[in-house]
């Protein structure tokens, strides 16, 4: 008699994440990009929901240039976990994080509210979802948002705007101001991890259209970027609202050239109002 040969057929069935235009499809368990999404029994969670790696009462003015709360302080918090490898990334030893390696504590909306509203007397507004991407965890922001805002807070959002918009909705009831970091003025530096800037531009578009909304341009000391595309970056800015505030962080901004900071500037003023060079 023959032996007949066994095969075993294994179905793989995964399940796609929309947090962010990356879309990755995870199988069960599987972990996605950004270190923060899983597929958790067919269903795409943020396991980073509420694990905080840093809190702390900073100037608002290190979140929103134009915010009209003079000397106001507001409540900066951070997870782990990013969806993009920025080379200006000002928190990559979290950004880059596992729920492995991250050193978390759990803290739950209303416990942030209740921490939040605690420090009003030492002129606290609110919270500023920071320091890594927050928006991978968008159902966290958003359920922070509603609690802060039933108790008269503010929440200011820090993003990298490579989110879906379907994301960018959940938040926008309850979200005061976002501001979007770009890595640069040019599509060069998005080109090298693959990322297309466009879905970002259509990110700023929509929330431009209910939210207050700033940009924050972070430059390398090395940066080439010519007045050309600059120009070319505030033209389409402009061809949104010529009164976005546009802030430039460069890293050690006293060693660079005075020349290359005015050739910033006058490109940018050539089609914006608001253009502020921070430190």
């Amino acid at each position: 008699m023959k032996n007949k040969s066994k095969f075993e057929v294994k179905i793989i069935f995964k399940k796609r994440c929309t947090a962010c235009p990356h879309n990755c499809d995870l199988a069960d368990n599987e972990v996605g990009l950004c270190n923060a999404r899983k597929n958790i029994n067919g269903k795409v969670k943020a396991i980073n929901y509420g694990r905080l790696t840093v809190m702390s009462l900073d100037p608002v003015s290190k979140y929103i240039v134009n915010n009209g709360f003079h000397d106001a302080k507001i409540l900066s918090i951070g997870s782990y976990g990013c969806n993009m490898r920025c080379l200006s990334c000002g928190s990559p030893s979290i950004a880059k994080a596992t729920s492995e390696k991250a050193k978390t504590r759990l803290v739950r909306p209303d416990d942030l509210t209740e921490v939040a509203y605690s420090l009003k007397p030492k002129g606290n507004i609110g919270v500023a979802f920071t320091h890594n991407e927050p928006l991978i965890a968008y159902e966290y922001v958003r359920d922070c948002a509603k609690t802060l805002h039933k108790r008269g807070m503010k929440s200011i959002v820090m993003t990298n705007g490579f989110i879906s918009l379907q994301a960018l909705e959940e938040i926008m009831p309850w979200t005061d101001a976002i501001s979007v970091t770009l890595d640069g003025f040019s599509s060069l530096n998005y080109e090298k991890q693959n990322i297309n800037i466009e879905r970002i531009k259509n990110f700023i578009k929509k929330s431009c259209e209910s939210l207050y909304t700033e940009i924050e341009v972070r430059l390398p000391q090395n940066s080439n970027e010519s007045a050309e595309e600059i120009e070319t970056f505030a033209r389409w800015v402009a061809s949104i609202d010529k009164n976005i505030y546009i802030g430039i962080k460069m890293k050690n901004a006293e060693g660079i050239e005075r020349e290359k900071i005015d050739t910033i500037r006058v490109a940018l003023e050539k089609y914006l109002k608001n253009t502020i060079i921070k430190k």
